[in-house]
């Protein structure tokens, strides 16, 4: 008798879809079968090819799909079939990023929301409005909790996608936060003239939008 086997992804976004197959015999493997049709095959079908197969077009419309493979030894034995269940699914995920409306730091929290009906992949931010290709680097599977705005104060914006297990990429999510007294922080020292002689404080440091009341101590006259 025959043995196949045959194995590939679980999920697709594709029709065409990678596979490989094997078979054994004691006497040797002549042909193979892939089918979504349960009915095995006769060892004279129409459909029996000689190498083993690299792809599989499967049945359009997403949903799960089951493919079934046969092999053939040169005595037109016809193994039992051999399955593989596939998940077509050509829709992209919903996703959405929302920012706190100020920041005074250049590390922003962010909280993204993300949807598909077989399970999100990967994460992907950016300050540029650029979307990623699913294989390129950049993607991160862990849910990112905070984002690194780049360069002065200002308004910033934040451009996200998700992808979902069958490499589908969302549309373009975003949203706007004000950054403010992130970069502005220095030490200074400060200098008055005090009953005709000049008194200089410690460096303190000053902040942008802030006060601080400064005690100042001034040498004695004579």
């Amino acid at each position: 008798t025959a043995v196949a086997t045959i194995t590939g992804p679980t999920v697709t976004r594709s029709r065409d879809v990678p596979v490989s197959v094997t078979g054994e015999s004691v006497f040797s493997v002549d042909g193979y079968y892939l089918s979504e049709n349960s009915t095995p095959p006769s060892a004279d079908a129409s459909g029996w090819v000689g190498a083993p197969p690299t792809t599989f077009k499967v049945s359009p419309g997403d949903g799960p799909k089951t493919v079934y493979g046969y092999v053939r030894d040169p005595e037109d034995f016809v193994s039992p079939a051999a399955t593989l269940r596939i998940v077509l699914d050509t829709a992209s995920p919903s996703a959405s990023i929302v920012l706190p409306r100020f920041s005074r730091s250049d590390s922003v929290d962010v909280r993204i929301s993300a949807l598909d009906a077989h399970g999100i992949g990967a994460y992907y931010l950016s300050s540029l409005n650029l979307p990623p290709q699913p294989d390129v680097k950049g993607w991160t599977v862990a849910r990112p909790k905070t984002f690194r705005l780049p360069g002065k104060d200002g308004v910033k914006r934040v451009f996200m996608w998700v992808k979902d297990r069958a490499g589908n990429v969302s549309k373009t999510a975003s949203d706007t936060t004000l950054q403010y007294g992130s970069n502005c922080q220095r030490k200074v020292p400060i200098t008055c003239a005090v009953a005709g002689r000049a008194a200089t404080s410690p460096a303190i440091t000053a902040r942008r939008h802030t006060t601080r009341r400064i005690r100042i101590r001034t040498p004695r006259s004579d």
